[in-house]
Order: C-alpha cells, then sequence, then structure tokens
C-alpha cells in the first residue's frame, strides 16, 4: 500500500482481467495468487472497457463464489493531467478509503499528453503521487507495452513506481 505501481504488456496479453482479478481480490480481502492482500475499498478508473469489466467481475465472483462489494467503479477517464480532475475525484471518492486505486489505462488518463515527453508524464506521476497521498492506497497503472517489449513512454515513469508487473501471454 501507499505505492504507485504499473502493471504493463501487450495488447491482449490480459492486462486489465489481471488487474481486474487483482482489485476483485482486494476488495474481497483474499489472497491473491498466494500473496496476501490487505483487504479493503478499492476504486477501479476504468477508463476503457468498462462493460467488459463489469461482466468479468461478474465472472469472477461466480467462480470464486464471493461478492466484490467493496470494489467501486468510475467510468471514463480521469485525466490526470488536469489538476482539477483529481481534485473532483478525491471529492467524489471522499467516503470510500481505498487501498488500491486502479487506472486502467494509463494512456487513457492523459488525453493530449504524450508519454514519451517527461513532462506529460511528470504531471501524470504528480496526480497519481496526490491521489496516493490523500488516500494511503496504491495506484496501479494499467500500461502498453512499445515494439521493443518494455513499457512504452518516458522513463520517469518507471522510476516512480516501487512495482511493476509484466503481463504476458
Amino acid at each position: 500500500c501507499d505505492c504507485l505501481a504499473m502493471l504493463f504488456g501487450d495488447p491482449g496479453a490480459g492486462k486489465s482481467l489481471v488487474a481486474l482479478d487483482m482489485a476483485a481480490s482486494v476488495a474481497s480481502g483474499i489472497e491473491w495468487h498466494g500473496h496476501t492482500t490487505k483487504g479493503g475499498d478499492v476504486l477501479y478508473v476504468a477508463a476503457e472497457g468498462i462493460s467488459g469489466q463489469k461482466s468479468r467481475l461478474a465472472a469472477w465472483e461466480r467462480a470464486y463464489g464471493l461478492r466484490a462489494n467493496r470494489l467501486t467503479f468510475v467510468a471514463g477517464a480521469v485525466d490526470f493531467m488536469m489538476a482539477e480532475d483529481i481534485t473532483d475525484l478525491l471529492a467524489d471518492i471522499a467516503e470510500l478509503r481505498p487501498v488500491l486505486i486502479v487506472v486502467d489505462t494509463l494512456a487513457r488518463s492523459m488525453p493530449g499528453g504524450d508519454e514519451n515527453h517527461q513532462r506529460d508524464m511528470g504531471l501524470l506521476i504528480e496526480s497519481a503521487e496526490r491521489l496516493r497521498e490523500a488516500t494511503g492506497a496504491c495506484v496501479l497503472f494499467v500500461h502498453h507495452t512499445n515494439r521493443a517489449g518494455s513499457y512504452r513512454g518516458s522513463s520517469a515513469l518507471l522510476g516512480a513506481v516501487s512495482t511493476s508487473i509484466e503481463v504476458s501471454k
């Protein structure tokens, strides 16, 4: 908890499914693939594919026989380049005490920004840090790989995260 993290992989590798599995496990207070979780409220910012995530969650709940009642979705992008969007998000979740905030995907959370520019990535990281500081949650970005197979964009992101998880088929 209380960190920035990144989950990244190729298109179609299952990043969003892995992120949802993690989020639902934390929201249900169960282990996530052998790792102890700090159960609690989870906020899932679904900047793309909200309907797919809700159907995946229903399947997850059936498979585990649990309800992820502490998982809250925000549909649509929150612009991490705009300080007022983060202020609004913090006001909207004031009643929640998230231990995990999933941002799916990083690219959709910085419209008009350029992942390759350190300045733009710095604004995104600053917003994520603001969320982390205000909530004490782990802020997890779901992100894509580049053609070389590494995460896309400025190295500022790798410098800011304490954990990175690569998802592959």
